[in-house]
């Protein structure tokens, strides 16, 4: 049964009065000015102007910015210089970051029976150098959130187990709540196909969501479902009663609350919960998202592609109003 949903928040932005599908694009940056000068910056190794951006006094700016400089390609090439000459933990917190991304790079995102026995020395290599950096970060700096997010991550990368990787969670917790890549990278390593298993997905994005209501936290709820959807696609997972209900509670809890605040992240809850939503057949929720993120605020994930995105916003538009 198609269902729709009566949106209960007020939108406090503009929507667009037309939609061109040819406009639409996946920004990285975000439409974000100083991401997009960072990479500039760091593309032509000038430190200082990227440490001024990355400096940030806004903890989401901050994190966000980490990671466009961890995906900085050929950053490993000359960020040892800061590293010896800057005071600051900073330099050795954006190395850090980067070998991890670059680990990534020379292992691929394939399962690891099928990665090649060629890449693993590599991969662990880079692992252990981020893992010296970012203890450095941590010793000299134990509240450093965006370290601890790290080492959430380093964690899983080298199988170090689940309560290490609760540790370094609980330790993020103290520091800064709502850290939203602190929690995405633990119910990664909760995931089934990683150190966790289901019901420990599950478990996790239902607690942190509900500790945190008004905020993006609850999104964590549909990543877990479009995981569980993704790994058992056969089950037609989202379409189910209990899912779409729980899916439209969360967005309620997050977007559509009346004290969520529009940041720098919103686009990541908007377009998971307009795939979630869609998907579960909740047309009336997800067209309200559709429309707002329009054709600049497209996500590279949940869609994978600008296509997937079309085609999910043409499947809600012709079933919204049914």
């Amino acid at each position: 049964m198609i269902k729709n949903a009566i949106l209960l928040a007020v939108w406090p932005f503009r929507r667009r009065t037309a939609f061109h599908p040819e406009n639409v694009s996946v920004d990285e940056f975000l439409h974000d000015d100083d991401a997009e000068s960072l990479r500039t910056a760091l593309r032509r190794k000038d430190w200082p102007a990227a440490r001024l951006i990355l400096s940030t006094k806004d903890p989401e700016h901050r994190m966000f910015y980490c990671r466009i400089a961890g995906e900085t390609p050929g950053l490993e090439e000359w960020i040892d210089a800061p590293c010896h000459t800057d005071e600051s933990t900073l330099p050795l917190l954006i190395r850090g970051a980067r070998y991890i991304y670059w680990a990534w790079e020379a292992r691929g995102s394939a399962v690891s029976a099928e990665v090649a026995a060629s890449a693993w020395p590599t991969w662990f290599e880079r692992l252990d150098h981020a893992a010296k950096d970012l203890t450095e970060v941590l010793r000299r700096d134990p509240g450093d959130a965006d370290a601890l997010q790290y080492m959430i991550m380093l964690s899983r990368a080298r199988q170090k187990g689940l309560d290490e990787s609760q540790r370094w969670f609980d330790q993020l917790l103290d520091v800064a709540p709502t850290h939203l890549y602190g929690h995405t990278a633990m119910l990664n390593a909760l995931m089934p196909k990683w150190q966790g298993s289901t019901e420990l997905m599950f478990a996790f994005a239902r607690k942190r969501a509900a500790a945190h209501p008004g905020t993006h936290l609850p999104v964590l709820v549909a990543k877990a479902h479009i995981e569980h959807h993704w790994t058992n696609g056969r089950e037609r997972w989202l379409e189910r009663d209990e899912v779409g209900e729980e899916l439209h509670q969360a967005a309620h809890a997050s977007v559509f609350h009346d004290d969520y605040v529009n940041t720098l992240m919103t686009p990541v809850p908007w377009n998971d919960f307009a795939y979630t939503l869609s998907n579960a057949l909740y047309f009336s929720a997800s067209w309200s998202l559709y429309e707002v993120i329009g054709e600049d605020w497209v996500t590279t994930q949940p869609w994978g592609s600008v296509r997937n995105f079309l085609r999910e916003r043409e499947y809600a538009a012709r079933n919204r109003r049914h």
